[in-house]
């Protein structure tokens, strides 16, 4: 008997099926843009790692439903800054240190790390001004 390393994944799902999968979950966030974490959410074919790992990006995986969709529209602005500051004052002490993305993401935010990298154009920046 030869032996290989490769072997038929008996759980691999093909791109058609992924392609499936997004539409449906498009459909679920009326035909809008959705992030893989929304995707996640609801999806249950797959998960967004699964959808990366076919497409490569976020977006050829979305451009790959050949459906267009609608923009999303985040109004971030009405979260003030002593409330978004708040937030990253109880997950710094509770790290003890600065956050990384994933720390941040981990840590059960009130606020997203897009939303603060958003409203002061990165990460580094919003870090920055609350320790002013």
């Amino acid at each position: 008997m030869e032996y290989k390393f490769d072997r038929n994944h008996i759980n691999k799902i093909s791109k058609e099926d992924v392609v499936k999968e997004l539409k449906r979950v498009a459909g679920h966030y009326n035909y809008t843009k959705f992030t893989r974490h929304e995707f996640d959410k609801v999806a249950k074919l797959c998960k967004g790692s699964t959808v990366l790992s076919v497409f490569g990006t976020w977006k050829k995986a979305l451009d790959s439903i050949e459906v267009e969709l609608k923009p999303r529209v985040v109004d971030r602005s009405f979260i003030s800054k002593k409330d978004l500051f708040d937030e990253m004052d109880r997950i710094w002490r509770q790290l003890g240190h600065r956050p990384s993305k994933i720390e941040w993401e981990l840590s059960s935010p009130k606020y997203s790390y897009s939303t603060y990298k958003a409203r002061f154009k990165g990460w580094t920046n919003a870090c920055l001004q609350f320790i002013e």
